[in-house]
This record gives structure tokens, sequence and C-alpha cells, in this order.
């Protein structure tokens, strides 16, 4: 895989904790498709997102 290919990503947790690492990721990278929350265990949510750099890295070979 190319280093600048989307990733799909599989985020498993709390509401509360996978909110705010979704909330964080916006931040450094980004999402698309982003799912609803799903039900996952009993007290746990389950949300995938495709995670792709905005901007490719600088420097070094391509």
């Amino acid at each position: 895989m190319a280093p600048a290919e989307p990733v799909l990503m599989t985020l498993v947790g709390s509401r509360a904790a996978v909110g705010r690492l979704v909330a964080v990721l916006d931040e450094a990278v980004s999402l698309s498709d982003v799912s609803d929350p799903m039900p996952y265990g009993v007290y746990d949510v389950r949300v995938t997102a495709i995670v792709s750099r905005r901007y490719p890295l600088a420097g070094g070979p391509r």
C-alpha cells in the first residue's frame, strides 16, 4: 500500500471515548464516510471512517 492511500479505520469503545477520538483525529487527518455509532456489545459503540492525510509529507522519497 502506498503511504498516501486512505485507510478504513474502526473505533470501538464508549460513546464518549469514541466521540472524543473522532474529534481529535479530525484535527490531525481528513476523515470521510464516518458512520453513525452502532451498538457493539453491552456498553460500547463501533464507528468506522476513512482516514487520509490532508497534506503530503514534506521531504523524503515519493
